[in-house]
């Protein structure tokens, strides 16, 4: 719980930072890089989150490594983690951040869950209607779940709508069950 109201105090901080500057949406996008770098070196991250390492030396390899690539507001967010010891927030920081962000532009996400991957057009005409019912902007990811056998779950904020295969039979075995049949 506290390290969830730490990460959103800085992600908070960030956001206000890209509001003042109409930028909102250009540090999601850093995040999702920076993050992708961290997943694909995990030495990197390894490294920040080494005490042994004086902090002057982290901060001069993230400046070298990150100058040039991203927003120098962006970076100097990075710095000041580092500063305050609080690199092992980086993830919760985007999460949060992108979820205010989100937030702010109006924009839901929405997980559905098929058997097998859904179409392009399929999820566009999902992000319409979802758009059309709740007159928000919508994000919908497409989880694969062959286990669902067919149909498809909707996750929505805290609903969720089970419509897949697995979901009917598990529901008409627990009403035979319930009728003593």
């Amino acid at each position: 719980m506290i390290r969830k109201s730490i990460a959103l105090r800085y992600a908070k901080g960030l956001f206000d930072l890209y509001h003042s500057k109409s930028k909102l949406e250009d540090a999601i996008g850093y995040f999702e890089m920076f993050l992708k770098i961290l997943k694909d070196n995990p030495s990197f991250d390894r490294f920040f989150q080494a005490p042994q390492i004086p902090l002057p030396e982290k901060k001069k390899i993230l400046k070298e490594f990150l100058n040039g690539k991203f927003d120098v507001h962006f970076v100097n967010f990075l710095l000041y983690l580092v500063d305050k010891g609080r690199w092992s927030y980086v993830r919760q920081i985007a999460r949060d951040y992108i979820v205010l962000v989100e937030d702010y532009l109006g924009i839901w996400e929405a997980d559905i869950v098929t058997a097998v991957k859904a179409s392009d057009e399929d999820i566009k005409k999902l992000t319409d209607k979802l758009s059309y019912v709740y007159d928000r902007k919508f994000l919908v990811k497409n989880d694969v779940n062959p286990s669902i056998q067919g149909g498809a779950i909707l996750a929505l904020d805290n609903e969720v709508l089970d419509r897949s295969i697995a979901g009917r039979m598990k529901k008409l075995k627990d009403d035979l069950l319930k009728t003593g049949v």
